[in-house]
């Protein structure tokens, strides 16, 4: 069973110790071939934000794709590496059944990956470390809590304002999935375990909803229901299959025909991105793993995104409106990006560049946006996303909790030493420390989705 909880064992520390042995010291320029993505995941599974201002439109450079020359963290050169990544994932089974994207998590190609996308030991120490505080404020039944975090030896500071438990779970289990840990595989499968153990147990057995105690929020909803996803991509787990199917029927179910979108609560008169982002990153999970999402669910999050596109180019978003903002925009791109986007699309191309001119700043501490534009620059791979992760990174791995000793080392404060302006007071510790992790494991959570692709990723749409 999952649902039991113990301590992480005594050699964890050991064992992460020995994983960042692996890492290289120095990457090197070579590059690798991945097999391509398939287009449709298989579907084999048979079971029933704070504002911003406005930003003007930026200029879009003439050509196509970026012809600055490859940085050294570009891609991994191992001979072997290619072969790893078909074949390999956490939980053996063949790349293809786990949708491509998800094998970079699977022992020995993570490491590899860390080195050869931009990580570091100092990365990957204070991932270790953040992963630890998540345990220390675990609750014993399993779930974490927003706004009353069970200090173990201490007190932290930073608890938010939400009192949605499903939503502190989500953000307390997505950094152990990121680095390939689940209840079947690595040193914390207790604790994994019992954290999908209670999600699945306050989910709604009759609607599917992980919102059911949160007024079906759809935020809560989204969050959690990438959680199941990744868990079920991970382990093909029936238990967690099923829980996660009846979460992707749910999204599909709230959607609003007529504009395509999501907000709060299911069927809403109008959508907004934030939540879009959310709904649409579950469904892709859940289409990584080889669940049923309807085709029509993802073309109407397309509708959606066009109606708040703006730009010479339509690649800026706003959040309910057409008026852009960089946060709204990262969200908006990633979303393009994992909808079948190209690397060249004019559109892409505007965004990025909107990207590129607000980089990482505690002049304008902003983690919920960091944590959607990394996607996007790790996506887009070359010497954009070699400039944007050196700020990215600095600014995480300098601002943790490093005193050790003290109940908050290994997280982030969400008022210091600026206070984050991304939805901090209502996620709190929590919400920051997990966005925190999960940005700084985009080297292995994930493959580079135009590298995966092909070379088809790099032409110019011109169907627009």
């Amino acid at each position: 069973s999952f649902l039991i909880m113990e301590p992480p064992s005594s050699t964890v520390i050991d064992d992460l110790e020995t994983e960042l042995a692996q890492i290289p010291e120095q990457p090197n320029l070579d590059e690798i071939q991945i097999d391509p993505l398939p287009l449709e995941p298989p579907q084999t599974m048979d079971v029933p934000a704070p504002e911003e201002p406005t930003v003007a439109s930026v200029a879009v450079p003439d050509a196509a794709v970026d012809a600055a020359p490859k940085s050294p963290v570009d891609m991994p050169a191992m001979d072997n590496l290619a072969e790893m990544l078909a074949g390999i994932n956490p939980s053996g089974m063949a790349a293809k059944e786990a949708g491509g994207t998800l094998n970079s998590r699977g022992a020995g190609v993570k490491a590899a990956m860390v080195g050869h996308q931009g990580g570091t030991k100092q990365t990957e120490q204070a991932v270790a470390a953040g992963l630890e505080w998540l345990i220390r404020h675990q609750s014993p039944d399993g779930h974490w809590s927003i706004h009353d975090m069970p200090c173990k030896g201490g007190r932290c500071s930073g608890a938010g304002a939400a009192k949605h438990d499903m939503a502190g779970t989500a953000f307390g289990l997505l950094p152990f999935l990121a680095a390939g840990y689940t209840h079947q595989t690595g040193p914390y499968q207790k604790q994994v375990g019992a954290g999908l153990a209670w999600m699945i147990a306050h989910q709604d057995q009759q609607t599917g909803s992980l919102a059911k105690d949160a007024g079906n929020n759809m935020y809560v909803h989204g969050l959690s229901s990438i959680v199941l996803a990744e868990a079920y991509a991970l382990t093909h787990d029936n238990r967690v299959g099923k829980a996660a199917q009846d979460a992707i029927y749910f999204i599909e179910n709230a959607q609003t025909p007529s504009h395509g979108g999501w907000r709060y609560v299911p069927k809403s008169e109008t959508g907004d991105t934030s939540v879009v982002g959310w709904q649409v990153m579950a469904l892709k999970s859940a289409q990584m793993g080889g669940l049923k999402v309807k085709p029509q669910t993802l073309e109407g999050a397309k509708k959606f995104l066009k109606s708040v596109s703006s730009g010479q180019k339509g690649g800026l978003f706003g959040y309910a409106s057409p008026g852009p903002t960089p946060t709204m925009t990262a969200v908006g791109l990633l979303c393009q990006q994992y909808m079948g986007a190209l690397r060249g699309d004019e559109g892409i191309r505007e965004g990025v560049e909107l990207i590129k001119n607000n980089p990482p700043s505690l002049n304008y501490r902003n983690a919920y946006y960091w944590y959607y534009a990394t996607q996007v620059m790790h996506n887009m791979q070359g010497a954009e996303w070699d400039r944007w992760n050196r700020e990215m990174r600095t600014v995480w791995v300098e601002t943790q909790e490093r005193e050790k000793g003290k109940c908050e080392h290994g997280s982030w404060d969400p008022a210091k030493p600026t206070r984050d302006l991304g939805h901090s007071d209502a996620g709190g510790r929590v919400m920051i420390t997990s966005i925190g992790l999960l940005t700084l494991e985009v080297y292995y959570r994930y493959l580079p989705l135009y590298k995966i692709m092909g070379g088809e990723a790099e032409v110019a749409s011109t169907s627009k």
